[in-house]
Order: C-alpha cells, then sequence, then structure tokens
C-alpha cells in the first residue's frame, strides 16, 4: 500500500526485501550485501535530515561556496588547458625531429584523455566534502561530470575549429597551378584523424585505468601486502558517463570519418569484454543501490545534449565552412549541400517551393509552438497523474487506519464478553 512513503520504512524493508527466487549462495551474499547497504544508506537518509545547529550550518555553507569556487576553476582551468595544447607546441626545442613530430600529434588527445582520468574523481571528492544529502549528492556528482565532459567536449571541438581553418582560410586554398604538392591540405582528414586519436587514446585509458586501480588492488588484496586496502566497488555511473562520452565523440567524427563507426563498435566490444572481467574477478558490488528507473532519463538527456553539441559543427561544417579543394567527395564545390543540386539534378518546381515555403518562419514558428504545447501538455498530465496517486494512496492509509479501529473495537468486544 505504501511503496514510496516514509511510515515504518525500516520495517518494511526488514519483513519483505528478500528476493526468494534467488538459490544460488553467491547470489544469496550479494542479497544480503544489498539489504545491508540499503539499512546503511536509509540511516544516512535519517542522519541527514536530522536538525543541525547554526555555527554546523554555517561551516557546511562556507564550505559548499568554496567548494562550487573549485568546481568552477577545475572546469574552466581543464578547457584551457585543452584549448592551449591544441594551440601551441610544448616539446622543447632541443628534443629530436621525430619526438617533435610525435608529441605535436599526441599531445592535443593526450592532453584530453588525462584530464577525464584526473579530474571526475577530484570532482567526486569536492562533493563529499559538501555533506549533501545523499540522492542530491549522487545528482551534484553525476551533473558535475556530465558538466565537465561536455566544456572538453566544446573546447575540443573549438581547438578542432581552428585546425581547420588554419587550412581553410590560409594560401593553400589557391589553385592548383600555384601550389606544391607539399602545400595540398584536407582539413577534413585532419579534424577526423584528431578525434581518431582521442577516441584509440580513450579505449586505452580505460583499460590502464582498470588494469592499474582494479587489477593492481585486488592483487593487492589477494596477496595480503596492505591490510588497508580492500576490493575497489564497481561505479556504474562512471562507466555510464564514459560511455556517453565515446558516444559523443563518434558522432562529432562521424562525418570527417565514417569509419568511426566500426571502430566504435570494436572499442565497445572490447570495453565490455574488459569492464566485464574486472567487475566479475576485481571489484565488489557498489554499496549505493543504483535505481535505473530513476536514472536513465537523466542519462538520456546528457545523451541528449551531447549529440546536439556534436550535431553543431557538423551542421557548421556542411552550410558554411568551404570543402577541401584537394581531396573528399566534395572537393569540386563550393559548400557541401550544393552537391544536391549540381550531381543529383534539379528538383521540380513545385517541390523546390514547397520546401521553400517551409522553410519560412510562417511554418517553423507555428510547429514550434505547437511542440512547446505538447510538452507543456504531456507535462500537465504527469502532474495530474501524480496528484491521483498521492490521493490513493492517502486514501489506502485512511481505510487502513479504519480497518485497524474497526479490529481493535471487535477485539475489545470479544475480550469483554468473555470476561463476562
Amino acid at each position: 500500500m505504501e511503496d514510496q512513503g516514509d511510515e515504518f520504512r525500516f520495517a518494511w524493508r526488514a519483513l519483505s526485501s528478500w528476493d526468494y527466487t534467488v538459490t544460488d549462495k553467491s547470489g544469496v551474499l550479494v542479497r544480503k550485501a544489498a539489504i545491508r547497504t540499503d539499512f546503511k544508506e536509509m540511516v544516512r537518509e535519517e542522519k541527514a535530515n536530522e536538525t543541525r545547529d547554526r555555527q554546523e550550518l554555517i561551516w557546511i555553507y562556507i564550505t559548499r561556496v568554496v567548494a562550487n569556487l573549485l568546481v568552477i576553476i577545475i572546469l574552466g582551468g581543464s578547457g584551457y588547458v585543452i584549448y592551449v595544447v591544441a594551440d601551441t607546441t610544448l616539446t622543447p626545442e632541443e628534443v629530436p625531429d621525430f619526438l617533435q613530430d610525435l608529441f605535436s600529434k599526441y599531445q592535443l588527445p593526450v592532453a584530453v584523455s588525462s584530464l577525464k582520468v584526473i579530474v571526475p574523481p577530484m570532482l567526486h571528492f569536492l562533493c563529499k566534502l559538501e555533506r549533501w544529502h545523499p540522492r542530491i549528492e549522487i545528482k551534484l556528482n553525476i551533473i558535475r561530470t556530465a558538466l565537465f565532459y561536455l566544456a572538453s567536449l566544446v573546447v575540443f571541438v573549438t581547438s578542432l575549429y581552428d585546425v581547420s581553418s588554419k587550412c581553410v582560410s590560409g594560401d593553400q586554398n589557391g589553385t592548383f597551378t600555384h601550389r606544391n604538392l607539399s602545400d595540398f591540405c584536407c582539413w577534413e582528414n585532419e579534424v577526423g584523424e584528431e578525434i581518431f586519436k582521442v577516441v584509440i587514446l580513450d579505449l586505452v585509458v580505460v583499460i590502464l585505468v582498470g588494469l592499474v586501480l582494479d587489477v593492481l588492488t585486488a592483487i593487492i588484496v589477494q596477496c595480503h601486502i596492505w591490510n588497508k586496502f580492500g576490493y575497489r566497488e564497481f561505479d556504474v555511473t562512471s562507466n555510464v558517463l564514459d560511455l556517453i562520452y565515446s558516444q559523443a565523440l563518434i558522432w562529432l567524427g562521424l562525418y570527417f570519418s565514417p569509419f568511426l563507426a566500426l571502430i566504435q563498435v570494436i572499442k565497445l566490444v572490447i570495453t565490455f569484454y574488459v569492464r566485464y572481467i574486472i567487475a566479475r574477478y576485481c571489484n565488489t558490488p557498489p554499496t549505493k543501490v543504483f535505481k535505473a528507473s530513476r536514472t536513465g532519463t537523466f542519462y538520456m538527456f546528457i545523451l541528449l545534449i551531447n549529440l546536439f553539441v556534436a550535431l553543431f559543427p557538423m551542421t557548421y561544417s556542411v552550410i558554411v565552412l568551404s570543402p577541401s579543394f584537394d581531396c573528399g567527395p566534395f572537393r569540386l564545390e563550393t559548400h557541401v549541400y550544393e552537391v544536391i543540386t549540381t550531381r543529383i539534378g534539379n528538383l521540380p518546381v513545385w517541390l523546390q517551393d514547397g520546401l521553400n515555403y517551409v522553410s519560412t518562419s510562417t511554418v517553423i514558428i507555428p510547429l514550434l509552438i505547437l511542440l512547446m504545447l505538447a510538452v507543456l501538455y504531456y507535462k500537465t498530465k504527469t502532474s495530474l497523474y501524480q496528484n491521483l496517486i498521492t490521493e490513493l494512496r492517502n486514501q489506502l492509509k485512511f481505510e487502513r487506519r479504519v480497518e485497524k479501529r474497526k479490529v481493535f473495537r471487535k477485539a475489545k468486544v470479544s475480550q469483554d464478553k468473555f470476561v463476562h
């Protein structure tokens, strides 16, 4: 009757939490650990809801302000590092030429992948210091990590624009007769190559982090080298965010390198089996229960934002930038979209007039208003259903109290008759 209320929470959990379909010994141990973890989470929530004195509240607010300032500094510094690394060469002059060429090619992907390893644990540590409610802490940590991935992706896109603009706006865009072979430039290949290197390095980082942190920790625990160590927990949140970031990279580079789709399939297969083996033998179940029904929509929203961020530079490249003169399927066109008319053929007059009319503001603005009204309608409908569920739950509570009174009244009457 009351699956989400706060009445008798510990009693409900203690008396009706067991899953009787579990018959394996390992499954029983995991289920017992999950119930025990659930109790710990409820106790933690009870402590988080306790009233604090004024001095403690002031200290918590100061900590949160400082932590948010540090988060802003970390995010801004990460973006600045990516932009500086993309814009300058960091190798000293006395380094041999082949090393300079190697560093200049891989310094941007290495910087992006390194920040992806360093920054999320720092954000998680700052979130712990703020002493939020457990549910708020999890959501805030997810939001900050997603913002870091999004900010790094935006700065990476900006640096890729600088790479392409040097080729597009330079002297290399002259005619064929006025250039040497060494001056030929394919900026689409340059951009696709940078994204390809980041994708490959991201896979290497996932494997190395798993081997260094999870496998090495498991070996230390198994060999009893240091008793303070324990098995690392399997972090569902960070793994899901890593998949979202990896998918955003593929969307970003799919136009410049279509082969990335196959690379992503191979990468996902390798990542799955690596994480499966590590989780099976080197990780423990998470102490915080992962509720996919509550966080799945949020992850999909983050994935949608990453899709928009990835589609923007692709759309800009198709509509605004000129394709490379030297290579590519669109090298004979001024803009990519012109291939529709020059190579496919002119559209019929009636179809061209219809497309021109659809692209005007007289159609787009009413369509946007209609979509906003549809969203508002479904949101209102959802809130009405939530109110209805609340009313039904309150009615069930009331009926339960009435039934309790009837039972107690009958028991009292029966007891009085038995006495007399």
